[in-house]
């Protein structure tokens, strides 16, 4: 069992918490630099590994670690300056008017 299979069902929010989660970072990833845009797409929305995402783009691992730091910092201030209360929040309950369709 790797970490990973550990701690996702512990990650993973209830349905009802799921639900409310504000999907408004999907409008911001556009402005963002192509290539962190690019890196957030392929790793934390389609579930690519890290280590494949950088064989594919032509990169070393760590360098690939490095711009998907430094893409959710980006997106993370982005959120903060679009959303802000609900962004300190985790997006639960946002007021922003963007929300899941389920």
């Amino acid at each position: 069992m790797t970490i990973v299979t550990y701690f996702a069902p512990r990650l993973t929010p209830p349905p009802e918490i799921a639900a409310a989660l504000c999907r408004c970072f999907e409008a911001l990833l556009p402005a963002l630099r192509p290539e962190y845009s690019e890196i957030l797409r392929r790793v934390d929305l389609e579930g690519s590994r890290p280590a494949d995402f950088a064989r594919e783009a032509g990169l070393t691992a760590n360098n690939a670690m490095v711009r998907l730091h430094r893409a959710r910092q980006a997106l993370r201030a982005d959120l903060q300056r679009s959303c802000r209360t609900c962004a300190d929040h985790g997006c639960l309950d946002c007021s922003c008017g963007v929300r899941v369709s389920r």
